[in-house]
């Protein structure tokens, strides 16, 4: 499991990012296999400024994701974690 959270702010601007995702690996051949993953991703940005002459701004960017992922990897060397290296 993988998760990222990162909160920013910069003058008017402030936002945070939260990333995560689930896998599991099945890999029956030498050099290949496939996978199943679950992630998710939220974004949110918010500015708000009165700073410049007669504009006020504001903004919101809000970014929402969350799905289900079926893939196949391939590769051409063992690297799998404390198995060494095969070339």
């Amino acid at each position: 499991m993988l998760t990222l959270e990162i909160y920013l702010e910069i003058k008017e601007f402030t936002g945070n990012l939260y990333e995560s995702h689930v896998a599991i690996e099945y890999l029956p051949w030498k050099h290949s296999g496939f996978g199943f993953c679950f992630n998710t991703l939220d974004l949110n940005i918010t500015a708000d400024s009165k700073n410049y002459p007669q504009i006020d701004f504001t903004c919101e960017l809000v970014l929402k994701y969350t799905g289900l992922l079926l893939y196949t990897k391939i590769f051409s060397r063992n690297i799998l974690p404390f198995s060494g290296y095969s070339y």
